[in-house]
């Protein structure tokens, strides 16, 4: 019987002469491997700065990204100059800013800087860090409602800052400076612009009590568990696990499980590709941690083409995963190759 072997990438060993094949497609007859090894690489491509986004020197500080179509969405975390930038990833070029918008006839900025970005029914939803989501028509950008009244406190309609985010279903699930609060899509609209309630809000446990302001960020994977990066400035670091079927109404839910991830690093960013999980550490180094083996594999600083000073946000979309790196005001685009080695007796 014929078999067409496709490799992506990496090498795959035939019979006893152990034949070397890299990013094409052979038919072979060779007889079935007795086993099959995958392995990944990394190689740096394209790399986002100030200059690329028309930015002065000190004008431009990136913080979490968002794909959405062929636009990536760019939070200006940059004191002075508080933006979200669209770039087009087929031209390879600035498109657009979001910085001023008008609501009432007046003229509105953002109060402080976004920490995240997520797109569901047709709404960008923009989290800040100034106690607010700001929510805009995804097509046109024009704005939309206010979750939160960018004033920080417990009151219903309140958020206590937000510094992580991620959409499942009708929840919006954000981390404030002391847990977990849900607010349903549902109740989003223009008429209750900083009114709306919020509905549900997470127990305290397992969360430092003030989280500072070190950066957290959320991954949702295909099983709508969210996964949440907590940096732990007083020693509680960790990979949360959300499940989304624990959330209800009411204060004080328990929404985590126990597969929460201890760690021995402080998490800055995290962000899900297949059976991985890549997280950014407060060292400058990236983590590669394999969920089905439940164990790290692999640290690294540097892929061919770029060495990383200060990662932070992440992001993977199709097989590239994007680093924020506020160390050298980049945004680099790493390309990710899934390796076949097949062995043979």
């Amino acid at each position: 019987m014929k078999i067409i072997y496709i490799l992506l990438a990496g090498l795959c060993l035939l019979s006893c002469e152990k034949k070397k094949i890299e990013g094409v497609i052979r038919e072979v007859e060779p007889e079935q491997p007795s086993s099959i090894h995958y392995y990944y690489s990394y190689k740096a491509g394209e790399v986002i700065n100030a200059e690329k986004l028309g930015y002065a020197s000190g004008e431009f500080m990136p913080g979490c990204t968002y794909i959405y179509g062929d636009t990536l969405f760019i939070a200006n975390t940059q004191s002075g100059h508080f933006s979200v930038e669209l770039y087009s990833l087929s031209a390879h070029q600035k498109i657009g800013s979001l910085n001023t918008w008008t609501y009432n006839g007046t003229t509105q900025t953002f109060n402080n800087y976004v920490e995240a970005i997520s797109v569901a029914n047709e709404r960008l939803y923009l989290a800040n860090i100034g106690s607010c989501i700001d929510v805009f028509d995804i097509h046109t950008l024009k704005f939309i409602t206010r979750i939160g009244n960018r004033n920080w406190g417990h009151g219903n309609t309140q958020l206590f800052h937000t510094h992580a985010m991620a959409i499942v279903d009708d929840y919006i699930i954000v981390r404030m400076k002391n847990g977990l609060q849900v607010t349903l899509q549902s109740d989003v609209s223009a008429e209750k612009y900083q009114n709306i309630n919020y509905y549900s809000r997470g127990s305290l446990d397992g969360f430092d009590v003030n989280n500072g302001f070190y950066p957290h960020q959320m991954a949702v994977d295909t099983t709508g568990l969210v996964f949440l990066a907590d940096y732990g400035q007083y020693g509680n670091r960790k990979i949360h696990a959300i499940d989304t079927t624990l959330i209800q109404k009411g204060s004080n839910i328990t929404m985590t499980t126990s597969q929460m991830l201890p760690l021995e690093f402080n998490p800055r960013g995290i962000a899900l590709y297949k059976n991985l999980m890549y997280i950014s550490a407060s060292d400058g180094s990236i983590r590669c941690y394999d969920r089905e083996k439940k164990k790290f594999f692999l640290t690294f600083k540097s892929v061919p083409g770029y060495t990383f000073k200060g990662g932070q946000k992440l992001l993977v979309h199709n097989n590239r995963l994007w680093v924020t790196d506020v160390s050298t005001r980049e945004i680099v685009g790493v390309d990710i190759f899934r390796n076949v080695i097949e062995e043979y007796d």
